[in-house]
């Protein structure tokens, strides 16, 4: 593959990890701050990261936890992706922001994983999709 590392990271000046990454006009990736924004704006939202849910249930619609990352996460992945799927297709001007801790790793995976899934996308594409919105996204296919 022709995909660089992201196993070392430094955040690019001028990018806020907080913002909404929009990967399609659908789609996008924040972190747990940036959950609270993204639910005040009308987004629907979704935490991946089930640590966190004490702190932002408030604005989380529903939480899909990645927490078997050795035995369960494809299942979790594809129960992501058929809700993403499903919220487009009863309102398709939604706008879905799936969060996780930073938005690096497990938020990025669910939107690459709905992207292979549901639009016809391999994964490397879903990631470089997924890297030119939001450049602190670290590829994390092995967990899969």
């Amino acid at each position: 593959s022709d995909m660089k590392s992201y196993l070392e990271h430094t955040v690019p000046d001028g990018f806020d990890p907080d913002e909404i990454s929009w990967i399609t006009p659908n789609l996008g990736v924040t972190d747990w701050e940036g959950a609270e924004e993204a639910s005040l704006t009308g987004c629907y939202v979704i935490n991946v990261a089930p640590e966190l849910e004490s702190v932002t249930s408030e604005y989380d619609n529903i939480t899909i936890g990645f927490d078997d990352i050795l035995w369960g996460l494809e299942r979790q992945l594809d129960q992501c992706a058929r809700h993403m799927r499903d919220k487009i297709e009863e309102t398709p001007d939604i706008r879905i922001v799936v969060h996780c801790a930073m938005g690096m790793e497990r938020s990025p995976l669910a939107i690459a994983w709905y992207l292979h899934k549901f639009e016809e996308m391999d994964l490397n594409s879903a990631y470089k999709k997924l890297a030119d919105a939001r450049p602190i996204v670290i590829d994390r296919r092995s967990w899969i």
